[in-house]
C-alpha cells in the first residue's frame, strides 16, 4: 500500500509550489506470468510496478505528470513538469477537484484479496499440464499455440487537496490454453479456453482444455453458408467484444466531444422494450470489482438502458458539470493519463423468453468474431466483422462455418430484439452478464 502520508506530502509540495488544487492517484502492482510449449516452460515474466501521477490545476489549466519512484528529485520533477505543463494547456473551468466531498473509502475486502497458498512448482505444472492435456484430447491436434498462467496483485490509492482518501487492494488467478486441429483437409482455426478467478483452487483447469479442443474440432470441418439475412445469438464473449466498440453511444464524455448520436435521444427509445442495460460496479462474481472511481467518487449502480429507453450517460465531474447534472461515478483515469469515462460491469437484465421459443427454427449461433479494429464505426454504429459459429435449427446444431461476414448497425441491431433468454451467462473474464438473446434478421455475407 502507497502510504497516505507520503502522498499527503506530495499534495502539499504542490500546492506550495503554486498549484491552486492537485489530486494523486497511486499504483503499485505485481505479476508473475507463465508460459508453456512443447510441455516445458518456455518463459517466465515478473513484474512489480510502482508509479505515482498527479493532477494539478492552476489558473483553472490542468497538467498531469508521474514519477516511478518516491526519490526526492524524481517527486519534485514530477510537480514541477505538471504545473509547467498547465501553463501551456487551455483553460478547462470543467475540471474541478473542489467539487468532490471529503471522503475515506477504503476498500479491502477479502473476497477480491484472497492467498492462493501454491507453490511456483504448481504454477508450473498447471501450465505445463494444460498444454498436455489438450495434447492428449485427439491426434489431430496439431499444436497448442497458447498455454500458461498468471497471476496479479494490485493496489490503488487516490488522495485530493480536500483530504479525500480512497485505497483498494485485490488479487486474481488467471490460467488458458488453446487448440489448434489439423487434417487432410487443411487447419482449424485457434481457440483460447480461459479460467479467472479470485483464488488459485477455483481456476476451471478442465473448461480451459474442453473450451479450445470443442471449438477448435468442430471449426475444423466447418464451411462457408450462403448469404442472407439470419437470426443470430451470440456467445457471451463475443456479445461482450461487440457491445464494447458502441459504449461511446452512452458516455458523456462523447456528448462533450460532439460525437454522441444519442445526445439528444435521453428518455427516448434507442433500443427493443426487452432490453435493459446497468452498469453495476460491485457485483458480486465480476472482477471489475470497485467501489469508487479515479476522481475518488463513490461509484453506485447505473441504468443506462431501461425497457429499451435511454436513461442516463456515462459521467466523470468533467461531463457531468457540463451537462449540468451529477457523477456517475465513472471516471476514469491511470496515474499517467488525463481524465476520461469508463464502464464497470455490464449487466443485461434476463427476459422471459422460454428457452424452448429462443432457440426456436433456424438461427446462427456466433462463437467468433474477428476485425474489430477496423470493421466497427464507434459514432455511426456500423459494423462489419468475420465470424464463425454454428448453425442452428430448435437449438440444435446442424454444421459450423466459417468464412463468413456479419454487418449492421448497432442501434438496428439492438432495436431488432426478438427475445431474451431467463438465466444469466457470464463471458470468460466475468465483465459481462447477459443471457441470451436473439436478433433478427442481421445481414451475413457467405
Amino acid at each position: 500500500m502507497i502510504d497516505q502520508e507520503k502522498l499527503q506530502s506530495i499534495i502539499e509540495k504542490a500546492l506550495a509550489s503554486g498549484a491552486d488544487k492537485a489530486d494523486i492517484i497511486g499504483f503499485e502492482g505485481k505479476s508473475l506470468s507463465i508460459s508453456s510449449q512443447n510441455e516445458t516452460i518456455d518463459k517466465y515474466h515478473f513484474a512489480d510496478q510502482s508509479v505515482v501521477g498527479i493532477r494539478v490545476i492552476k489558473d483553472q489549466r490542468v497538467g498531469i505528470s508521474y514519477a516511478e519512484t518516491f526519490d526526492t528529485k524524481a517527486i519534485d520533477y514530477m510537480i514541477q513538469s505538471a504545473i509547467k505543463c498547465s501553463t501551456f494547456a487551455d483553460r478547462d473551468p470543467l475540471q474541478d477537484i473542489s467539487i468532490l466531498r471529503k471522503e475515506n473509502l477504503i476498500e479491502s475486502e477479502e473476497k477480491i484479496f484472497q492467498k492462493d497458498g501454491a507453490s511456483l512448482e504448481e504454477k508450473e505444472d498447471l501450465a505445463i499440464n494444460l498444454e498436455a492435456a489438450v495434447k492428449k484430447k485427439d491426434h489431430l491436434v496439431a499444436s497448442v499455440p497458447y498455454s500458461g498462467y498468471v497471476e496479479s496483485e494490485i493496489h490503488r490509492s487516490y488522495l485530493n487537496f480536500l483530504g479525500t482518501f480512497c485505497y483498494h487492494r485485490e488479487r486474481s488467478y488467471f490460467c488458458y490454453t488453446s487448440a489448434l486441429l489439423k487434417d487432410d483437409h487443411g487447419k482449424s482455426s485457434v481457440f483460447t479456453g480461459k479460467s479467472y478467478s479470485r483464488t488459485w483452487k477455483a481456476l476451471d483447469r478442465d473448461h480451459c482444455v474442453n473450451h479450445s479442443y470443442e471449438n477448435a474440432k468442430v471449426l475444423l470441418n466447418a464451411t462457408s453458408i450462403p448469404s442472407g439475412k439470419y437470426d443470430i445469438i451470440f456467445s457471451p464473449d463475443t456479445l461482450y467484444s461487440l457491445l464494447a466498440c458502441f459504449l461511446g453511444f452512452f458516455s458523456g464524455k462523447t456528448v462533450l466531444e460532439g460525437k454522441n448520436p444519442w445526445v439528444e435521444k435521453r428518455g427516448e427509445q434507442v433500443a427493443s422494450p426487452l432490453l435493459t442495460v446497468q452498469d453495476i460496479p460491485a457485483y458480486p462474481s465480476g472482477f471489475l470489482y470497485t467501489r469508487f472511481d479515479s476522481e475518488g467518487v463513490k461509484r453506485k449502480d447505473l441504468t443506462l438502458v431501461q425497457d429499451g429507453i435511454l436513461m442516463n450517460f456515462y459521467h466523470n465531474t468533467v461531463t457531468a458539470k457540463y451537462l449540468r447534472e451529477e457523477t456517475t461515478g465513472h471516471g476514469s483515469r491511470t496515474a499517467k493519463s488525463q481524465l476520461s469515462v469508463g464502464s464497470t460491469h455490464l449487466i443485461i437484465s434476463p427476459g422471459k423468453t422460454s428457452q424452448e421459443t429462443l432457440v426456436s427454427g433456424d438461427y446462427l449461433q456466433i462463437m467468433d468474431l474477428k476485425g474489430f479494429h477496423s470493421g466497427t464505426n464507434g459514432i455511426t454504429g456500423h459494423f462489419s466483422l468475420a465470424a464463425q459459429g454454428v448453425v442452428c435449427q430448435d437449438g440444435v446444431s446442424q454444421a459450423w462455418f466459417k468464412d463468413v461476414t456479419i454487418s449492421g448497425d448497432f442501434q438496428n441491431l439492438i432495436m431488432g430484439i426478438a427475445g431474451l433468454g431467463n438465466i444469466l451467462e457470464a463471458n470468460q473474464s466475468a465483465t459481462f452478464f447477459a443471457p441470451k438473446i436473439r436478433f433478427s434478421q442481421v445481414n451475413v455475407s457467405g
